[in-house]
């Protein structure tokens, strides 16, 4: 009876162990699965980040074109009312020449001569 306690007490203590040994392991995987979790969430944050980082610059670009285009469009029509003033003063000065040149062609040779 003592020779099959002492087997037993041994047989225990081996599994014992061997239980010991395999819950370590366990422990040890979900340490490296918990840690590969936090390097996959550190990933997707910078991701994330990264990403709205990008559509901040887009946003950006986007505002500076658009303020590019309402410059450009303001210049444009300035320009073309600038000329069209122009013109319209050409025109009145132009009318205003050829009724006086009707009124009195004599003055055309003299303007002419100089």
């Amino acid at each position: 009876m003592i020779h099959l306690k002492i087997n037993y007490e041994a047989s225990l203590a081996i599994l014992e162990r061997e239980v010991e040994g395999e819950l370590l392991s366990i422990v040890a995987v979900a340490a490296a699965a918990a840690v590969a979790a936090v390097a996959v969430a550190e990933s997707v944050a910078v991701a994330v980040a990264v990403a709205a980082a990008a559509a901040v610059a887009l946003a950006v670009a986007v505002e500076v074109a658009l303020a590019v285009a309402v410059s450009v469009a303001v210049t444009v029509a300035a320009a073309t009312a600038a000329e069209a003033a122009a013109a319209a003063v050409a025109v009145a000065l132009s009318e205003a020449t050829a009724a006086e040149y009707g009124q009195n062609p004599s003055r055309i040779k003299t303007l002419s001569s100089f």
